[in-house]
Parts: C-alpha cells; structure tokens; sequence
C-alpha cells in the first residue's frame, strides 16, 4: 500500500521539478527544445513510417548472430557470492566450428541498464562484435547481474530484495573477476582485451582499484564513453531526475524499478514508428539493474567523487568506521 509519506514526497518532487523550471532559464530552454523534437520526430515518424522494417527487426540476440553466419554460444558463470552470470560468445563463422581455436579473447561490457544486445543496433557491417569475429577475434560479451540474461542466484530469485542488494561496486568486485577467469579457463589464454562502454568502463576501473593482481590479465583496455565522473554531467535527462529526485522515489517503489524482462515482447512493435535504432534497442537492450544501483549513480552526481555507497552516517560507521563513505583511490588503477 502506498504511504501518506510516499505521496507527499511525490507531490513534494513534482513541486521541485516546477519551480526548478521556473527559476532556471537554461534548464527551460532545454525542456522547450526537447519537446519541440520529439513532438517533430514523433510526428514524422508516424505519418512517414519505415517502408521496411530494419535487417533483425524482432529477432532476439541468438538469431540475430547465427542469421549473420556466426556461431553462437551461451555460457553461465557463477560468482564467489553466487550469482549466475550469462555471457554470450561468438568464436567464429558458422562452418569453422572443427577449425582449432587459437583466437585472441575479446571481453565486451555493456553499460547502465543495457545488455550484450547493445552492440547489436546496427547492421552486421557496422556491429562492432561482428567486426571483432570478422578480424579473428574470440569475442565474448557479458552481462551484468540484474539484467534479464543474468537474472539467476543459487540462493535468491529476483523476488528477493536480497538479490537487488548491489552496485556496480559488486559488479566490479565479483561479476568482473568471475567473467575474466572463466573466459581465460575455457579460451587458455593468458590475457583478454577488454572493451567497456559506460558503467562497463566504471566496472573495470573499480575492479583494477579492488584487485591490484587483475591487470596482468589485460593485455589492452577500450574504453567506449569512458566514465570514471559524472560531475560536469549537465545533460537535460540527469537535471530532470536531479530535480525530481527520482532515484529516491524509486528506490521507494521496488528494489527493481529498472528490470523490465517483459518489455521485448511489445517494444519493438511499438517503437517500430519511432526514431530509427529504436526497434532494435528495445527487443536487445533493455537489461535493467537494482533501483540501489541507481542511488549509486545519483550519489556520484549529487557528491562530484567516486566513492563507496553511502548508507547514512550511522550504518556508515558500521561499514567503513566513519561516517561518511571513502572515495575510490583511483591512483590505485594500473
């Protein structure tokens, strides 16, 4: 049942978010400009829809690689605090499965709320993953705890507010660690090239930070919009959620509020008239994560440092022996 306190914080944002409007010209300049666009693109789009549906429209992850001739595999990964992690893995053309297997190993992570399909929204031509396998590559793409492909505990189901306890600090401290040692072990290779975007760069920073010895095992790093900090983040979208405090109201409604499994069965058709790349991003990539992850995110651009998650001052105490969290040594990252 919903609070009396849950909906005066409602009003409360809703209030904030109208006089934030109001007292900030730049921020209604972009609101302005952002409705003015998407009212233009929404109207475009539907009376002058694609005359065809885009190469892979509908079709899931696994099709989209084999429809391409590229063999397709799907590997699950346990972690030391028992999570089931899924990865994808392409290691070559369909017809060479009986060729040795001698490839250089290529660790993909995708970034916050996406999946593995997120290197999947453009044509075979111009996907990264099958560029990678077309240079003979061994690519591997992962994916993060709470998404729909790794949606799996040996002890909790995602009804559990125990399964969404997590960050991308464990992400970092166990999902990374877990994927690079299972990939090692079935490639036997000494070292992996890592390609991150987003969050996926933040998780191998934090990785490296947490576990010195784990560099030895990257011969290179890619990072794909590299994010280590958020604060000059000035976006329209993040002033938004600042200013509706969304990620607190969120954190009110459900542990999951990103976890969206469902949405690939109706997305792609409704966004089939809407700006281009859109059908194939909402059947591939709508991943999710925990709505605390989102606090997380939040924090960095409310504080303006990359540090542990802050609890409050008294569990603080509890956890670091301090009151307030301690930042991340970046000078640590080798």
């Amino acid at each position: 049942m919903i609070s009396i306190g849950f909906i005066f914080q409602i009003l409360g944002s809703l209030a904030n978010f109208i006089i934030y409007c109001f007292n900030d010209d730049v921020y209604t300049w972009k609101l302005q400009s952002v409705l003015n666009r998407l009212g233009k693109s929404l109207f475009l789009d539907i009376i002058n829809p694609l005359p065809e549906y885009p190469e892979g429209y509908n079709w899931t992850l696994e099709q989209q690689i084999r429809n391409r001739g590229y063999q397709f595999e799907r590997h699950e990964i346990q972690t030391e605090d028992d999570y089931i992690l899924t990865a994808f893995r392409i290691p070559g053309k369909l017809g060479e499965e009986n060729k040795q297997r001698n490839k250089y190993p290529i660790f993909m992570q995708h970034g916050l709320i996406d999946m593995s399909g997120t290197w999947f929204f453009n044509k075979k031509e111009k996907s990264l993953a099958f560029q990678l396998s077309d240079q003979g590559y061994d690519v591997w793409m992962t994916n993060s705890r709470g998404t729909v492909p790794s949606n799996k505990h040996m002890k909790y189901t995602i009804k559990d507010h125990q399964f969404w306890d997590f960050t991308v600090h464990e992400m970092a401290l166990y999902d990374v660690p877990a994927n690079l040692k299972y990939i090692l072990d079935k490639t036997k290779a000494t070292q992996v090239i890592y390609i991150g975007h987003s969050q996926g760069t933040t998780q191998w920073f934090l990785a490296n930070i947490l576990d010195k010895d784990l560099t030895q095992y990257f011969k290179v790093f890619v990072g794909v919009a590299p994010v280590m900090s958020v604060n000059h983040m000035t976006s329209f979208l993040s002033q938004t959620l600042d200013a509706m405090n969304a990620a607190a109201i969120a954190s009110e409604v459900s542990d999951s509020i990103l976890y969206a499994p469902n949405i690939a069965s109706f997305g792609s058709t409704l966004t089939h008239y809407l700006p281009r790349t859109l059908p194939m991003m909402s059947r591939n990539d709508v991943g999710g994560t925990s709505t605390k992850n989102l606090l997380f995110w939040n924090q960095m651009i409310h504080e303006k440092r990359l540090g542990y998650f802050n609890y409050g001052e008294k569990e603080n105490m509890k956890r670091y022996n301090q009151t307030q969290p301690p930042d991340y040594d970046v000078q640590e990252i080798q």
